[in-house]
């Protein structure tokens, strides 16, 4: 694409987000291959999936994925991760979301991806199958004795704490997530508290026990 078509297009763009046409913006966004900038003007125009398509090709799979599983699409935001190559998350999301077990265990045979991430799948994946707790007993057990909750940055211990919470929850194991946020309390601190406290309320209906809680009890 020429040099002047393109500032034409993103002038075109400008003009009419000014005037609130924002699908008008968008695609004169996509057009121009300003694909991240296209992405949220279609959210504002109230198209998300394709805001969705703008962000996959930006190579923006979490963006993508977020609002197709918004949109309860979620084997196709499995797919957007798929194709970045993170068989993992796109298994997870198969095993929470969706019934397609099979899919999410050949995803997770073919990965490259090994650790607390992959085991965790693995155990969700035997849960969800039918074939009992136990590894995911296992791996919660590892997570709180373990280095997997102390390493990487908090925003990936986060991922693994709620990851490994949601597979307990869908157990119908709330021992095991308490035993979770549990340790990572014990790394993370009062951070972990917000997360905990709004589990607390919807597994157990209150708070109480919780560090620094006088709590509330149903």
């Amino acid at each position: 694409m020429s040099g002047d078509r393109t500032r034409y297009l993103d002038l075109a763009a400008s003009c009419y987000e000014r005037a609130g046409l924002f699908g008008d913006a968008a695609r004169c966004r996509e057009e121009a291959g300003t694909l991240l900038a296209a992405a949220p003007l279609y959210v504002r125009a109230g198209d998300p999936a394709r805001a969705a398509g703008c962000y996959e090709r930006a190579r923006h799979p979490a963006e993508a994925a977020d609002l197709l599983l918004r949109l309860g699409r979620a084997e196709e935001a499995a797919g957007c991760w798929e194709r970045a190559g993170e068989g993992v998350t796109a298994a997870w999301l198969l095993l929470v979301h969706t019934r397609r077990f099979r899919h999410a265990r050949w995803l997770l045979d073919g990965t490259g991806e090994r650790g607390p991430r992959h085991e965790l799948a693995l155990a969700l994946a035997e849960v969800r199958e039918g074939a009992g707790e136990a590894r995911l007993e296992q791996v919660v057990e590892q997570l709180a004795t373990g280095d997997a909750l102390r390493s990487d940055t908090a925003a990936r211990r986060a991922e693994l704490r709620d990851r490994a919470v949601a597979a307990a929850d869908l157990a119908g194991r709330r021992d095991l997530a308490a035993t979770v946020f549990a340790a990572a309390y014990g790394i993370d601190g009062d951070s972990v508290l917000p997360a905990w406290r709004a589990w607390a309320e919807e597994a157990m209906g209150g708070t109480l026990g919780l560090p620094g809680e006088q709590g509330s009890a149903a």
